[in-house]
């Protein structure tokens, strides 16, 4: 299915895929673990990767692209040069969007005249999918033939009957239908938690995590030198684990200023 899908919305033609480790690798024990939500190598020399964001917001964006070409870094350096005959593609499934964007937008390394490129092997791709399954919604003819692979992974089961009978003997519409019609009868699935719920449980998680390991170090270094000077210490360890100032302020009960100044 997936090899199709691709086929389709990339107009490739995709002969073999293979699924990626989705964590990226780390160059030191102080850089954080990086994990993406699909990596796939297509054919021989065409790696993907597909991000699903549930909202706008240009956070995700940057962290996307940085996480993006953090893979392309480890993908071009091969032993002692680079290199270029790899393409790497990343898309974005986006929601949120609404109508500030097109239903697909392409982003190259360009000049600002957009007449030559810095680099071929890279392509960005986004799809705006609250404008693509408005198309099935307004009944948009033209947009509904085109987009239809995009359109059926957005729609609830009534619609996608519809679409289905629709589209009748379209081979990766019918196939897609009855993974779902499977999923859906599927304790394990139906039961499992939401995104937004796993979201808020990961959340909560690593806020309690740092709760311990600060309460940790505080009572290791307080021991050795001074409740102020553990306090900095602790300060120092969650920033460079990512904790925001004000996560950090609020767990070691430093000022703002100060942690600013370490």
């Amino acid at each position: 299915m997936m090899k199709c899908l691709l086929g389709e919305i990339l107009k490739i033609n995709v002969k073999r895929i293979q699924f990626l480790n989705t964590e990226l690798k780390v160059k030191n024990v102080r850089e954080r673990r990086k994990i993406v939500d699909c990596l796939l190598k297509v054919n021989d020399n065409i790696y993907i990767h597909l991000e699903i964001n549930s909202r706008k917001d240009e956070t995700i964006a940057l962290r996307n692209l940085i996480y993006f070409y953090h893979f392309v870094s480890t993908k071009t350096m091969r032993n002692e040069e680079y290199d270029k005959n790899n393409q790497f593609i990343h898309i974005d499934f986006s929601y949120g969007l609404a109508n500030s964007k097109d239903a697909e937008e392409e982003y190259k390394e360009r000049n600002k005249t957009a007449k030559i490129e810095y680099v071929d092997c890279i392509k960005l791709i986004e799809f705006n999918m609250d404008k693509i399954v408005k198309f099935w919604y307004d009944e948009n003819e033209k947009e509904i033939d085109k987009n239809k692979y995009l359109i059926m992974l957005n729609l609830e089961k009534e619609e996608l009957e519809k679409l289905s009978k629709k589209f009748e003997g379209d081979e990766l519409i019918m196939e897609y239908k009855e993974k779902c019609e499977k999923l859906n009868e599927d304790e394990y699935f139906t039961s499992f938690l939401s995104y937004e719920d796993d979201q808020r449980f990961l959340k909560n998680t690593y806020i309690s995590e740092g709760e311990r390991i600060g309460e940790k170090r505080g009572l290791e270094l307080g021991e050795k030198r001074g409740l102020k000077t553990a306090k900095n210490e602790i300060a120092r360890s969650m920033l460079k684990d990512g904790f925001t100032v004000e996560q950090v302020s609020k767990y070691t009960k430093l000022p703002k200023s100060s942690i600013l100044s370490l």
